[in-house]
C-alpha cells in the first residue's frame, strides 16, 4: 500500500508531455481492447483516473467527454450503426454517468491531496522560518555574550593598566626618592660628613640605582616578552657559576641576616640562555629575601629530575629556590604567575612590587624549554618552594641539540 502511495505521488512530479503520454496510450490501450471485446467496457475507468489524477481540475471534464466520444465511436463501429436501440442507449448513458462520477470523485481526492500537501509545505515552510528565527535570535545571543566577555576583558584590562601604573609609580618613587635624598644629603653636608658616612651614602644610592634598573628592566622585560622579541640564546652553562654570579650581585648588607646554602653539584651543566637564567634565578631570590623574615634561610639546590619509568622524556635539571618566609596560600597559587598579581596580604603590607618578577620568569623559562612552579603549605615557616626544570646539558648534546 505504501509503494502504490509512492507511485501516485511521483506520477505527478512526472515532466507534462510523460504524463500526456501515459494517458494517451492508457486511452488507446482501451479503445483498441473495447473493438475486440465490447465486455471490458469498465476498463475506461482506468484511462479517467489517470488523467484526472495528473491533470486536474480540467482532466475531470476534458476525459470524460474524450471517453464518451470513444464510447461513441466504439459503439457504432460494433454495430456497424449510428442508430442504436433503447438498450444500448441506456447502458451508454448509465455508463457515462458513471465515469462522470468517477471523475468527479478522483477529482475531489486529489483536491484533497493537494491542500494536504499545501498544508505541508505551509507547515515546513514555517517550521524553516521558525528555526531561522530561532538561529539568528541564537547568534544574537552568543554575540551579545561575546561583546559581553570583550567588555569584562577590556575592564579587566582596564584594571590591569591602572594598576600596573600605580604599582611601577610607587615602585619606582621609592628608590628614586632613595637616590635623591643621599645625593641632597651629600650636596649639603658634604665636608661635614666623614668619610664612612659618604661612602655609606654613595653605597645606599648605588643600591637604589640597582633596584630602579632592576625595576625598569622588568617592565621592558615584559613588553618585549609580549612583542616576541625576547628570543633565548641558548648555549651550555655550568648552574653553580650563574647561581654565584647572581649571588655576587646583591647586596651583602641584604645578606647578612640569612643563613645560605647551597647544594648544586659542580658537574651539573644545562642548556639555556646565560642572560635569562640569571634572571630567573635573581628574581626568585630576590622575592625569598623580601618576603622572608630575618633571621631566615635560604636554600637554593640543583638536581637532575628523577625520571618515572613510563615517561619516555629526556631527563632535565631542576634547580629550586627555597626559603623559610610565611608561604603562599592553597587557594592563590594559581595565579601566582599571572602578570600584575600579587598576594592579598601583601597589597596593603609594607613590601613593595609590581608582580611582574614571577610572570617574567615563567615565560623566560617556557622560552628555554623548561618549566616553573611552586609548591607551599601556606604556614608560616615553612615558606615556600619555586622549581624550575632546564634541558640537561648532557642529554642534549647526546640527542644533537
Amino acid at each position: 500500500m505504501r509503494l502504490l502511495d509512492t507511485l501516485l505521488i511521483n506520477l505527478i512530479k512526472l515532466p507534462f508531455l510523460l504524463r500526456l503520454s501515459i494517458v494517451l496510450l492508457c486511452y488507446m490501450f482501451c479503445f483498441i481492447l473495447y473493438l475486440f471485446s465490447q465486455f471490458n467496457g469498465p476498463l475506461w475507468a482506468l484511462p479517467i483516473a489517470l488523467a484526472v489524477w495528473l491533470f486536474p481540475p480540467r482532466g475531470a471534464l476534458v476525459s470524460t467527454i474524450f471517453t464518451v466520444l470513444l464510447l461513441a465511436t466504439a459503439i457504432s463501429l460494433g454495430s456497424r450503426s449510428i442508430f442504436w436501440p433503447a438498450s444500448l442507449l441506456l447502458g451508454f448513458f448509465t455508463g457515462t454517468f458513471a465515469l462522470l462520477t468517477e471523475a468527479i470523485f478522483i477529482y475531489y481526492l486529489r483536491h484533497l491531496l493537494n491542500r494536504a500537501e499545501t498544508a505541508r509545505l505551509e507547515v515546513l515552510h514555517t517550521e524553516r522560518q521558525r528555526r531561522i528565527a530561532y538561529e539568528l535570535q541564537l547568534e544574537a545571543q552568543q554575540a551579545q555574550q561575546r561583546l559581553s566577555m570583550a567588555y569584562e576583558q577590556q575592564k579587566q584590562l582596564n584594571q590591569l593598566k591602572d594598576r600596573f601604573i600605580l604599582n611601577v609609580s610607587h615602585e619606582l618613587r621609592t628608590p628614586v626618592q632613595t637616590v635623591l635624598g643621599y645625593i641632597e644629603l651629600l650636596q649639603s653636608f658634604d665636608e661635614q660628613l666623614d668619610a664612612d658616612i659618604r661612602i655609606n651614602c654613595l653605597n645606599q644610592a648605588f643600591n637604589a640605582c640597582q633596584e630602579l634598573q632592576l625595576l625598569v628592566n622588568n617592565v621592558l622585560d615584559t613588553v618585549q616578552i609580549s612583542l616576541g622579541e625576547q628570543v633565548p640564546e641558548k648555549e651550555e652553562i655550568i648552574v653553580q657559576q650563574i647561581v654565584q654570579d647572581v649571588l655576587a650581585l646583591v647586596d651583602p648588607q641584604q645578606l647578612k641576616n640569612f643563613t645560605l646554602r647551597l647544594d648544586i653539584p659542580p658537574e651539573l651543566r644545562v642548556i639555556a640562555d646565560p642572560q635569562q637564567i640569571r634572571q630567573v634565578v635573581r628574581n626568585l631570590l630576590t622575592n625569598g629575601l623580601k618576603y622572608c623574615p630575618a633571621p631566615g634561610t635560604i636554600t637554593i639546590t640543583a638536581e637532575i629530575c628523577k625520571m618515572e619509568e613510563a615517561d619516555a622524556s629526556p631527563p632535565q635539571v631542576c634547580i629550586c629556590v627555597q626559603d623559610t618566609g610565611p608561604g603562599i596560600p592553597a587557594e592563590e597559587i594559581p595565579f601566582i604567575f599571572e602578570r600584575f598579581v600579587r598576594l592579598k596580604r601583601d597589597i596593603s603590607g609594607s613590601v613593595r612590587g609590581t608582580g611582574l618578577g614571577l610572570s617574567i620568569s615563567k615565560e623566560l623559562v617556557e622560552a628555554m624549554g623548561g618549566r616553573i612552579w611552586v609548591e607551599s603549605s601556606g604556614i608560616p615557616g615553612e615558606g615556600c618552594r619555586f622549581y624550575f626544570t632546564l634541558p640537561n646539558a648532557t642529554t642534549a648534546i647526546h640527542t644533537n641539540w
